[in-house]
């Protein structure tokens, strides 16, 4: 996996490192400034300028060609992803011909052509085979070499899963979970709503107090009900529906009922496990109220308009 160190420091899709490039830059350098050198030192007057003779210029022209090819090969083989046996095969290529360039040195130039050309000619022989081993060495590590087309090498990712989110869909109807009021305060249709609750009034000539009938339903068609009050602003009586909500009961295989225990997926986030979440939206003391041409929610138990809360723009009266 390719690390962060070699991104940064320009490493990604490098064929070879920076030491392999500068030391194959300087023996391509060095070896084609020999290669240069030799060529004026043998056919002008450079040597004459040196203060050297025709053989001596010859024959030191020859010495820093002989070893010029070969560095300028190597250098650029050391820059080719190549395998460790075609690496060694180019090095002892390259010294098989500096063998051959000290045999020149030792023979030329009296023993050169005249004197023994069998030697000359077995010095060539020697030279050049070394040069034709990293010849083939290079054009080996060339046809062999393969570069991905990618950004940089390959990348993994992990993902470790410490909890998941489930979402559940339930059965049972909450009032105005989740809501901001009704469109209206008498909302159309029997289902018995907080805006809509019967309302009794007492023996005594008191003030009414609402009741809603909380009704878990079962498979055997039995009802069960809880009458609840309000007489204050705490978040149980603020709605009874929801304080007094319980697990759901659902059927069984053999025509029974099983009620769900422990942690409802729906209450998991309420300030109070087992409580739904208290908004304003399911307070019965949440109304609409006008406030000169526009429509501002209204808390009829603090008796102050929510300055913080934006109305609905489609609130219609429907006791107009």
């Amino acid at each position: 996996m390719t690390s962060l160190t070699d991104v940064y420091e320009g490493e990604v899709g490098r064929v070879a490192t920076r030491r392999q490039q500068l030391v194959g830059g300087g023996l391509c350098l060095a070896g084609a400034a020999g290669l240069v050198s030799a060529i004026a030192l043998a056919t002008t007057g450079l040597g004459s300028t040196l203060g050297l003779g025709d053989y001596v210029a010859r024959e030191v022209a020859g010495i820093v060609a002989g070893i010029g090819l070969p560095a300028v090969v190597l250098g650029i083989f050391a820059v080719l992803p190549a395998g460790p046996r075609t690496r060694l095969a180019a090095v002892g290529g390259a010294g098989v011909a500096l063998v051959g360039v000290a045999a020149f040195q030792q023979l030329y130039p009296y023993s050169w052509l005249a004197d023994a050309p069998l030697l000359a000619l077995g010095a060539s022989a020697v030279y050049f085979a070394g040069v034709l081993t990293t010849f083939w060495c290079l054009f080996a590590a060339l046809a062999t070499f393969k570069t991905r087309n990618d950004p940089g090498g390959t990348a993994r990712m992990a993902v470790t899963e410490e909890g998941t989110i489930k979402l559940v869909e339930e059965s049972r109807s909450i009032p105005g979970l989740g809501g901001i009021g009704f469109l209206g305060r008498d909302p159309d249709g029997d289902v018995e709503t907080q805006t809509n609750r019967r309302e009794t009034t007492t023996s005594d000539g008191g003030s009414t107090t609402q009741q809603a009938d909380t009704a878990t339903r079962q498979p055997d068609t039995s009802v069960q009900q809880t009458p609840s009050g309000a007489h204050g602003p705490s978040e149980h009586e603020l709605d009874p529906t929801l304080a007094n909500a319980g697990p759901e009961a659902s059927p069984t295989t053999d025509g029974g009922t099983a009620t769900a225990t422990g942690r409802d997926p729906i209450t998991e986030t309420a300030a109070h496990r087992g409580e739904p979440d208290n908004y304003c939206g399911n307070c019965r003391h949440f109304q609409y109220v006008m406030d000169g041409d526009d429509v501002a929610p209204y808390c009829s138990f603090h008796e102050e308009t929510l300055d913080d809360m934006d109305a609905c723009p489609a609130w219609v009266d429907n006791g107009q």
